[in-house]
């Protein structure tokens, strides 16, 4: 009984720390995109050199803030913040009320942003929510640049993966031109 509780134990560690993990990628990979874009396009704009510092300073506390927050306001705030840099993060549709899917969505979401404005110098993302009988399905695109020939996944894909298989749900991606995320959960 004691080595199976010990068992647990271990286990619930190892998914706190990985679940913190892909926080902090999350969180801080988005944040230094952002302000890696405004520093390359020359940031002459005062007033959103404020907001980009302060995305910056406000890092740690969010990767204090408990996992609650709401999936629409959490998207809303992601969409604000690459408008900073002139990155415009078009949405298409309504993420799903199912609250689990919409929070994978917008963990899929934030990183398919900063991937594109990291990787792809993307201007444009578009993100499209659809819904069917069967079905709930996120397709993100950008005009970022094609993925190379010999594409490799890093951190930020098997993250994605994993976020929409904690739904019960897959993830494909297309590394030509435009470069397409699409995640499907069935309902």
């Amino acid at each position: 009984m004691e080595e199976s509780l010990a068992g647990v134990r271990e286990v619930a560690r190892n998914e706190a720390m990985l679940h913190m993990k892909a926080r902090v990628h999350d969180t801080i990979g988005q944040r230094l995109s952002i302000l890696h874009r405004y520093l390359e396009d020359g940031g002459s704009n005062p007033e959103a050199l404020d907001q980009v510092t302060d995305l910056v300073r406000s890092m740690m506390e969010d990767l204090a803030r408990a996992d609650d927050e709401q999936s629409p306001t959490e998207l809303a705030s992601i969409v604000h913040a690459f408008e900073l840099v002139g990155v415009r993060l078009e949405q298409i549709g309504r993420l799903p009320e199912a609250p689990a899917v919409a929070e994978a969505f917008v963990t899929i979401c934030r990183e398919a942003a900063t991937n594109a404005v990291k990787h792809g110098q993307a201007h444009n993302v578009r993100i499209a929510f659809e819904e069917s009988d069967g079905s709930y399905t996120l397709r993100v695109t950008n005009d970022g640049l094609a993925g190379p020939s010999d594409f490799r996944e890093g951190t930020g894909l098997p993250s994605m993966r994993e976020a929409v298989g904690a739904v019960g749900g897959t993830c494909q991606v297309t590394a030509t031109q435009p470069f397409t995320l699409e995640a499907v959960v069935p309902r």
